[in-house]
């Protein structure tokens, strides 16, 4: 089910359309964002477990590139 969205999201993104691609990728990030927090089990109520990893590995120790 989930790879047929990505498909989906993935396929319009290539379109061509007149949504600025500013506002398409953030409709992606906020995806991969709930794909994260719902894939497998509820991580936004129960945000003790992976999910404070997740956010301490993004916002405190980030991979410089």
């Amino acid at each position: 089910m989930m790879d047929d969205a990505w498909k989906d999201i993935n396929d319009e993104c290539l379109r061509p359309t007149p949504v600025p691609m500013s506002l398409l990728t953030r409709i992606v990030n906020l995806t991969c964002v709930i794909e994260v927090l719902y894939k497998g089990e509820d991580r936004y109520t129960n945000s003790q477990t992976d999910t404070k990893d997740y956010v301490t590995a993004l916002l405190v120790h980030p991979i410089q590139l």
